[in-house]
């Protein structure tokens, strides 16, 4: 009767080792799935964090081309005002080229010219 519980005692203390293995097995398992779900879910980030940089590259790029409108919008009255002054730059001009043709032309008319 003595090997009896000694028989017991051993299937039970031999049960505990698996018992404690399959609880292991059970932990490592959820573990294992819990590390799927958690790449699954830094790939949507890293998913979403490039969109986000997208957005935000398009949104400076729209950025650029407000300051690039404005740029030219300040170059185009420049240019306007650049092209008044040289209007009037010729408009003086021509009236001097008149003037001096018309006075030639007198000169030339009177004789003063031919002796």
């Amino acid at each position: 009767m003595s090997e009896q519980p000694t028989s017991a005692g051993a299937l039970d203390s031999a049960a505990a080792p698996q018992k404690k293995a399959d609880e292991v097995a059970i932990v490592f398992k959820a573990v294992h799935a819990d590390v799927g779900v958690v790449r699954a879910e830094v790939a949507g980030i890293r998913s979403a964090t490039t969109a986000i940089q997208d957005e935000l590259t398009l949104l400076a790029s729209k950025a650029d081309m407000r300051n690039m409108r404005n740029d030219v919008e300040v170059l185009d009255g420049r240019i306007r005002r650049l092209e008044g002054r040289l209007l009037m730059a010729l408009g003086v001009i021509a009236g001097l080229l008149a003037g001096l043709l018309i006075a030639a032309v007198r000169y030339w008319m009177t004789g003063s010219g031919h002796s």
